[in-house]
């Protein structure tokens, strides 16, 4: 019973942890994190030379100025981006160290009073002396103590993103965004699964007949999630798309929906700028299908497809953020011709091949990924697959059983209508 309130607790805690590890590798929060540094370091600095003797040794005012540095990074190193974690732990050990051993003292302040030809008994003052003296006593009479237990929490956010196997983090990407609880490949449904810091957004392509990309799964529009007459796809021109209402009308296969009337088919552009305009400080990867089909898009078609979106992928800067995926291999075959370095997933349905030859497959077509329905897979083929240097991502997973199993068998993430959900339960 202890032993199962203790791991309970310390999975509860590093489930914790690895939010705030993923939410510390954004791009707002780094940026936070170093502006709010450069802006202590910067007044601490200044407030000592207006208060202290000045230091007529540029090496001594070097090491000043680098000692204020290293404060904000004792201080509030254990909130650190985890991508550095690493090098702000090495600064507070260090100076755990030279508290120690040199009766509460820090190195730099032996160097600085050496350099500078001062009292050898001269106390170094930080801004938080200037700010709170009692605070600042208090620090420096239990900092021993207190950055003794801060490791604890540090090596807990190093131990959740760094040793293998220990604490694997299944990748949730939200299925055409989320549309267990919005219309299906909409702004909005993206937006929600942006907002809640889902792994990736999963999202289907096709190409109008105007050469326009858009969000769209159906090879022709379905009457059944949006307003108007059906039509292929690529028989329209964009502005004939627009003209479709597909937030009005609720998904009767998913009856916790709610609607967003007016929603309109977005464009791929149109997504990519809601990210980095809205979203520019996040870090948004996206899972993007190409919707294409040997008994309805030519070879050319499909070449054209894939040529087309690999361009806006480069005028947008985004091939790192993306992995293309699709169950036509002549899409993953053309996207790896027109640029290698793009991240691709062989998509499978209804059957899965024998497993020696889906490997010869996919090694033939360069992905990185397989993506199976989930029902195809056991714990044994998720293993063989792994084994050969694939990821394995199942699809669609919408029942808390389906996914403990699919944990289980060790998948590397999950496709799901209901990201949020999802997110939370992991």
């Amino acid at each position: 019973m202890l032993n199962y309130m203790l791991n309970y607790m310390l999975n509860y805690m590093l489930n914790y942890i690895s939010k705030f590890n993923d939410l510390s590798n954004t791009k707002g929060y780094k940026i936070l994190f170093f502006l709010i540094g450069g802006g202590v370091f910067t007044l601490s600095y200044l407030v000592q030379i207006a208060k202290d003797k000045p230091c007529n040794s540029l090496l001594g005012e070097i090491i000043r100025s680098l000692h204020h540095l290293c404060i904000y990074f004792v201080y509030y190193g254990f909130l650190a981006p985890i991508s550095i974690l690493w090098a702000t732990t090495t600064i507070l050990f260090i100076t755990l160290l030279s508290w120690t051993s040199t009766t509460n003292t820090c190195f730099l302040t032996i160097f600085e009073n050496n350099l500078c030809k001062l009292n050898k008994n001269r106390i170094f003052y930080d801004l938080s002396y200037h700010l709170s003296r009692k605070i600042d006593n208090f620090m420096v009479y239990n900092r021993i103590k207190i950055y003794s237990v801060v490791c604890i929490l540090i090596f807990l956010r190093l131990y959740e993103y760094y040793v293998p196997g220990k604490h694997k983090k299944v990748q949730i990407h939200g299925h055409r965004g989320s549309r267990g609880d919005f219309p299906e490949n909409t702004l909005y449904a993206f937006k929600n699964a942006i907002e809640n810091n889902v792994d990736f957004i999963e999202l289907d392509l096709q190409i109008t007949k105007d050469d326009e990309i858009i969000i769209y799964h159906d090879k022709n529009i379905n009457t059944k999630i949006c307003n108007g007459v059906s039509k292929p796809i690529k028989s329209l021109l964009l502005k004939e798309i627009k003209e479709y209402d597909c937030g009005s009308k609720k998904n009767i296969n998913f009856p916790n929906q709610q609607t967003i009337p007016g929603e309109k088919i977005p464009t791929f552009i149109e997504l990519i700028n809601l990210i980095q305009t809205d979203y520019k400080y996040k870090k948004i990867m996206m899972n993007i299908e190409i919707k294409t089909e040997k008994s309805l898009d030519t070879d050319n078609e499909v070449y054209h497809f894939s040529n087309t979106l690999v361009k806006l992928l480069h005028k947008y800067n985004i091939t790192n953020d993306v992995i293309v995926q699709s169950f036509d291999v002549r899409a993953l075959k053309y996207i790896k011709e027109i640029d290698s370095t793009i991240k691709t997933a062989y998509v499978i349905e209804d059957q899965l091949p024998n497993i020696d030859t889906l490997i010869n497959t996919s090694k033939n077509l360069g992905v990185k990924i397989i993506s199976p329905d989930y029902k195809l897979i056991d714990k044994k083929i998720v293993k063989k697959l792994q084994e050969n240097g694939f990821e394995v991502l199942p699809w669609t997973i919408n029942d808390t059983k389906a996914l403990k199993q699919n944990i289980e068998y060790g998948v590397d993430g999950i496709i799901t209508d209901y990201p949020v959900q999802f997110m939370n339960y992991r």
